[in-house]
């Protein structure tokens, strides 16, 4: 059985969990996410279900795609984030490079549990997108 929509968020604060020593027991989950109008999906569709759910209190910030702003944070051992939301290519830099930690999925759940490929060493995929090149023809 592949695990769905309604469980991703609370293996995501598992993982933020098992990852950030601190948050373990916790009453705040500090979530770093992309901004905008996907962390405004985020929040209603996620954060405010889980928070009403677990009576943990997400707070939030905004990752605006600067890998060395989380990296400084490591290197200085202050992390005040238990979770960033990032693209795939920054998930394996990230790992690569030490400053994401690797996640204990003895503690997460099975990777093939999870949709084939989206269980990395330093991340799980929560969400899929596509790009699309489109061209009016009558003005080239």
């Amino acid at each position: 059985m592949k695990y769905t929509k309604q469980t991703l968020l609370a293996l995501v604060a598992a993982t933020a969990c098992t990852t950030i020593g601190h948050a373990a027991f916790a009453q705040e989950l500090s979530i770093m996410a992309s901004g905008g109008a996907w962390q405004d999906a985020q929040r209603k569709a996620w954060f405010e279900p889980f928070s009403k759910e677990t009576g943990v209190k997400i707070l939030e910030q905004e990752y605006l795609g600067d890998l060395g702003k989380v990296k400084a944070m490591v290197d200085t051992g202050n992390v005040p984030i238990d979770l960033v939301t990032v693209e795939t290519a920054t998930v394996l830099q990230g790992c690569d490079a030490g400053i994401l930690e690797r996640l204990d999925y003895s503690k997460i759940g099975p990777r093939d549990k999870f949709i084939e490929g989206s269980a990395l060493d330093c991340g799980v995929g929560l969400d899929a997108y596509g790009d699309i090149l489109a061209y009016d023809p009558t003005v080239l």
